[in-house]
């Protein structure tokens, strides 16, 4: 792409030091402080692939975030600030508040797609359900979109074919089913049919065809927004048939989450792979003594079962994990079951480079 990366930097600067890629992790060593007059012995080592790597904290901590990526900036927004966050991805620099405008309806859980160069935020919680706001980056200014059919928040959301697809979520005290199809270009909503599994606090994504949704919460299990051990089911929409098919069908080859849980914010689809992240539960096993996850799901469809990735180094909930350069990166969001939030930015490469 004839583009620059920053990468963390090393922790002392040298000069003449000498470089080296040894299974995934590159290396250096030597070099000296100041000139030639001071050598040193360092040794540094950084994962390549496999691992965590820490980026700069985000400028405000935030909680039940929305993400995304417009040309070479990250876009953040969450509940604990009305500020829209925006983070150079060439440099690795955030931009000074106020940079960006602030959304014009505060709130939180959003669900958020990118669309012909437009960040679409989906609905909410938090006095947002169901709107619409849209950033332009050419004009860096938000407007407004046609409301959701339903005034839901939490919602599973992705983009198949430039149509944003959005389903489940919570309306009020009550998680819906309900389902629709918007496109951008018309500012018009057409419902589709409902999900089988009511569902909120669910990851989703798109492997380019389907929707894709994992787990989540509902009824029985954390039907309003409330922390809960959630689900492990997962659900598939296919718009070309309007149908959904359910790891719970009978006969169903779908293998269900490793662990029933909510909050991991979006699914990422990446090199043939759904990679799902932390969440948040009452009293599942495996989490934190807060109730938050570090794991990390990996589901690859051509192979069947499900496999674990690294661990997060911070387990968090309510993040929004997006893919970008072969890495996938998560900014902020909960420590602590329920309302939290956190700064921390984190980036996993989950494949060595070409």
């Amino acid at each position: 792409e004839d583009t620059w990366t920053s990468l963390p930097g090393l922790t002392r600067p040298r000069i003449g030091a000498v470089a080296a890629v040894l299974d995934g992790t590159l290396l250096v060593a030597g070099g000296a402080l100041d000139g030639i007059q001071q050598p040193t012995r360092l040794v540094e080592a950084t994962p390549l692939a496999g691992a965590w790597v820490r980026f700069p904290s985000a400028p405000a901590e935030l909680g039940e975030v929305a993400a995304g990526i417009l040309g070479h900036h990250l876009y953040l927004v969450g509940q604990g600030a009305q500020a829209t966050q925006r983070l150079d991805l060439r440099t690795l620099r955030w931009d000074p508040p106020g940079s960006v405008p602030a959304r014009p309806v505060d709130g939180h859980h959003h669900a958020a797609e990118v669309v012909h160069g437009r960040w679409y935020l989906l609905g909410g919680l938090g006095g947002a359900g169901g709107q619409v706001q849209v950033y332009d980056p050419v004009t860096s200014a938000w407007t407004r979109g046609a409301d959701m059919p339903f005034a839901a928040g939490s919602s599973a959301s992705a983009v198949i074919g430039g149509m944003i697809y959005v389903a489940g979520g919570i309306i009020g005290e009550h998680t819906t089913a309900e389902a629709a199809r918007y496109d951008p270009a018309t500012d018009t909503w057409t419902p589709i049919a409902p999900m089988p599994w009511p569902r909120n606090h669910a990851a989703s994504t798109t492997d380019g065809a389907r929707l894709w949704v994992f787990g989540g919460r509902g009824p029985g299990s954390g039907d309003a927004n409330v922390v809960a051990n959630g689900y492990a089911e997962v659900q598939v929409y296919d718009p070309a048939e309007d149908r959904w098919i359910t790891s719970e069908d009978p006969g169903s080859t779908l293998p269900r989450l490793p662990q029933a849980r909510g909050g991991m914010g979006k699914a990422v689809y990446l090199g043939g792979k759904f990679w799902i992240l932390g969440g948040e539960t009452l009293d599942g096993p495996g989490a934190t003594p807060e109730r938050v996850y570090t794991r990390v799901d990996v589901f690859d469809p051509a192979t069947g079962p499900w496999g674990a990735g690294t661990a997060m180094p911070v387990p968090r909930h309510g993040i929004f994990p997006l893919a970008w350069a072969g890495r996938i990166l998560v900014a902020a969001g909960g420590v602590k079951a329920a309302r939290s939030g956190s700064a921390v930015f984190d980036a996993l490469l989950p494949d060595p480079p070409e």
